[in-house]
Protein backbone atom coordinates (compact mmCIF):
# COMPACT_ATOMS: atom_id res chain seq x y z
CA UNK A 1 0.00 0.00 0.00
CA UNK A 2 1.25 3.49 -0.85
CA UNK A 3 1.57 5.84 2.09
CA UNK A 4 0.68 9.54 1.84
CA UNK A 5 4.31 10.63 2.19
CA UNK A 6 5.37 8.30 -0.63
CA UNK A 7 2.57 9.63 -2.81
CA UNK A 8 3.51 13.27 -2.15
CA UNK A 9 7.19 12.68 -2.77
CA UNK A 10 6.46 10.62 -5.89
CA UNK A 11 4.20 13.31 -7.34
CA UNK A 12 6.69 16.04 -6.47
CA UNK A 13 9.53 14.10 -8.05
CA UNK A 14 7.48 13.48 -11.19
CA UNK A 15 6.64 17.18 -11.34
CA UNK A 16 10.33 18.16 -11.26
CA UNK A 17 11.09 15.63 -14.01
CA UNK A 18 8.20 16.98 -16.07
CA UNK A 19 9.39 20.58 -15.66
CA UNK A 20 12.92 19.61 -16.67
CA UNK A 21 11.78 17.71 -19.75
CA UNK A 22 9.00 19.94 -21.05
CA UNK A 23 10.39 23.40 -20.36
CA UNK A 24 14.08 22.69 -20.94
CA UNK A 25 14.85 24.43 -17.67
CA UNK A 26 17.36 23.50 -14.97
CA UNK A 27 17.02 22.57 -11.32
CA UNK A 28 18.62 25.90 -10.45
CA UNK A 29 15.98 27.85 -12.39
CA UNK A 30 13.19 25.82 -10.79
CA UNK A 31 14.69 26.55 -7.38
CA UNK A 32 14.88 30.28 -8.07
CA UNK A 33 11.30 30.39 -9.34
CA UNK A 34 10.02 28.56 -6.26
CA UNK A 35 12.20 30.46 -3.80
CA UNK A 36 14.03 27.35 -2.60
CA UNK A 37 17.60 26.10 -2.84
CA UNK A 38 18.83 23.96 -5.72
CA UNK A 39 19.64 21.31 -3.08
CA UNK A 40 15.96 21.23 -2.06
CA UNK A 41 14.91 20.69 -5.68
CA UNK A 42 17.50 17.93 -5.95
CA UNK A 43 16.06 16.24 -2.85
CA UNK A 44 12.55 16.58 -4.27
CA UNK A 45 13.71 15.05 -7.53
CA UNK A 46 15.25 12.10 -5.68
CA UNK A 47 12.08 11.57 -3.63
CA UNK A 48 13.60 12.58 -0.28
CA UNK A 49 11.41 15.69 0.02
CA UNK A 50 8.14 16.89 -1.46
CA UNK A 51 6.64 20.18 -2.54
CA UNK A 52 4.17 22.04 -0.38
CA UNK A 53 0.87 23.36 -1.66
CA UNK A 54 2.50 26.80 -1.91
CA UNK A 55 5.14 25.39 -4.23
CA UNK A 56 2.43 23.79 -6.37
CA UNK A 57 0.54 27.10 -6.58
CA UNK A 58 3.75 28.80 -7.77
CA UNK A 59 4.19 26.10 -10.42
CA UNK A 60 0.62 26.82 -11.57
CA UNK A 61 1.40 30.51 -11.90
CA UNK A 62 4.72 29.92 -13.63
CA UNK A 63 3.24 27.59 -16.23
CA UNK A 64 -0.09 29.44 -16.36
CA UNK A 65 -1.79 26.08 -16.17
CA UNK A 66 -3.81 24.44 -13.40
CA UNK A 67 -1.82 21.91 -11.40
CA UNK A 68 -4.45 19.29 -12.22
CA UNK A 69 -3.73 19.66 -15.93
CA UNK A 70 0.00 19.41 -15.27
CA UNK A 71 -0.44 16.25 -13.22
CA UNK A 72 -2.70 14.77 -15.89
CA UNK A 73 0.00 15.39 -18.49
CA UNK A 74 2.48 13.60 -16.24
CA UNK A 75 0.08 10.69 -15.73
CA UNK A 76 -0.57 10.32 -19.45
CA UNK A 77 3.17 10.19 -20.05
CA UNK A 78 3.48 7.35 -17.51
CA UNK A 79 0.65 4.87 -18.12
CA UNK A 80 0.30 2.00 -15.68
CA UNK A 81 -0.13 -1.71 -16.38
CA UNK A 82 -1.57 -2.30 -12.90
CA UNK A 83 -5.42 -2.32 -13.17
CA UNK A 84 -5.89 -1.14 -9.57
CA UNK A 85 -3.49 1.76 -10.08
CA UNK A 86 -5.15 2.60 -13.39
CA UNK A 87 -8.53 2.86 -11.60
CA UNK A 88 -7.01 5.10 -8.94
CA UNK A 89 -5.46 7.26 -11.64
CA UNK A 90 -8.83 7.54 -13.37
CA UNK A 91 -10.49 8.63 -10.12
CA UNK A 92 -7.72 11.16 -9.56
CA UNK A 93 -8.09 12.41 -13.12
CA UNK A 94 -11.83 12.91 -12.70
CA UNK A 95 -11.30 14.75 -9.42
CA UNK A 96 -8.59 16.96 -10.89
CA UNK A 97 -10.75 17.85 -13.88
CA UNK A 98 -13.59 18.87 -11.57
CA UNK A 99 -11.21 20.88 -9.40
CA UNK A 100 -9.79 22.65 -12.44
CA UNK A 101 -13.28 23.58 -13.65
CA UNK A 102 -14.14 24.91 -10.21
CA UNK A 103 -10.90 26.90 -10.10
CA UNK A 104 -11.78 28.50 -13.44
CA UNK A 105 -15.23 29.49 -12.17
CA UNK A 106 -13.72 30.98 -9.01
CA UNK A 107 -11.14 32.97 -11.00
CA UNK A 108 -13.84 34.35 -13.30
CA UNK A 109 -16.02 35.36 -10.37
CA UNK A 110 -13.09 37.04 -8.63
CA UNK A 111 -12.21 38.91 -11.80
CA UNK A 112 -15.83 40.03 -12.23
CA UNK A 113 -16.04 41.34 -8.65
CA UNK A 114 -12.73 43.22 -8.96
CA UNK A 115 -13.62 44.78 -12.32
Amino acid sequence: MIHERQLRSGLSSALVEHLLKTSGTTQEKIATALGVSPAFVSRVRSGERSFTIDHLLLVEELLDQPIGAILLAIRKARPSDDPALARLQKLAQDGLEKADKLRTVIRKRRAATHA
